[in-house]
């Protein structure tokens, strides 16, 4: 049986969708992903933050993700930081921290998001909750080894930047390589979320 090795399987990292959006090792000679729609059109983002997996509450992923596909529920905390506006509406929200509840079919080389929601409570720059926004799912296949990706793009819904789509990529900083072997229970990461129209 065919088995991506882990340098492929990063390399062929691509954006999906948040079923919505929505350390450890890294691996070894890691290459930046190929980033979402709103990471290739950058000029064009309406907010842009840097992403990570909350410390020590990675992506939990229920069953575990395998060679073979089969409908996923990944749950998890992202914290969002660093955030710019492009926008006057934007330029309030500096950080926030998101909740992400969601159902994938995925294996070890594929993701396409179903169902999910994740809602995100944003703060200013001093740290002080100025709104939630409510983010669903968009439904698309993407051909990456990385489940993350599933959960990192969708459209706001309601809330702060309601009407605007939502995208991103997280690199692994947890090992994917026994995702063939073991199958994947957990998954760490860190990278970027764009908001744009």
């Amino acid at each position: 049986m065919f088995r991506p090795t882990a340098s492929r399987l990063v390399r062929r990292l691509v954006p999906a969708a948040a079923a919505l959006l929505l350390a450890a090792p890294a691996l070894p000679r890691a290459q930046t992903p190929a980033l979402v729609p709103a990471a290739r059109a950058s000029g064009s983002a309406l907010l842009t933050c840097a992403a990570r997996t909350a410390p020590g509450r990675p992506i939990t992923l229920t069953p575990a993700v395998t060679t073979l596909t089969r409908t996923i529920h990944a749950r998890a905390t992202l914290q969002l930081s660093d955030c710019r506006a492009t926008t006057r509406a934007g330029r309030q929200l500096r950080s926030a921290t998101v909740q992400i509840d969601a159902r994938v079919r995925a294996d070890c080389s594929r993701v396409t998001p179903l169902t999910g929601k994740a809602t995100v409570t944003w703060r200013n720059g001093s740290g002080r909750r100025v709104g939630t926004s409510t983010v669903q799912a968009v439904r698309r296949t993407h051909d990456s080894s990385n489940v993350a990706d599933g959960l990192l793009a969708g459209k706001v819904t309601r809330g702060p930047m309601a009407g605007t789509k939502v995208s991103g990529s997280l690199i692994p900083t947890s090992s994917i390589t026994h995702c063939a072997d073991k199958g994947l229970r957990t998954l760490a990461g860190s990278g970027k979320v764009s908001l744009h129209r």
